[in-house]
């Protein structure tokens, strides 16, 4: 998981899935609750 959201972080520095970036954390969060 810690691969995937540093994944996302290189991607958002495009401006590309910054909000895909977003949710996934969300549902990471929602998880680990």
């Amino acid at each position: 998981m810690a691969q995937d959201a540093f994944y996302c972080k290189k991607r958002d520095e495009s401006g590309n899935v910054t909000h895909v970036c977003k949710i996934r954390e969300e549902l990471r969060r929602f998880v680990l609750n």
